[in-house]
């Protein structure tokens, strides 16, 4: 079991506006393309340049800075 939870409202906010929806009403489909955005630029960045504090603490931006996103169709 997790030890904490991330709101990650905020981090996803702006791919939110992006897509013209908000975490109540978004569709599976569109919140899938969102996320995949968002790892998308996270590999892109330099281990936590658009990543806000509480995630940087976390170690994930670094991990991936320079990675590659490799989606697989079930």
């Amino acid at each position: 079991m997790p030890t904490w939870v991330l709101d990650a409202t905020h981090i996803l906010g702006p791919y939110y506006e992006r897509v013209g929806s908000g975490p109540r009403d978004i569709q599976p489909l569109t919140f899938t393309m969102m996320v995949s955005w968002w790892l998308q630029a996270m590999t892109d960045a330099e281990g936590g340049a658009v990543s806000p504090p509480v995630l940087v603490r976390t170690g994930l931006p670094q991990a991936m800075a320079h990675g590659e996103v490799v989606r697989a169709d079930a």
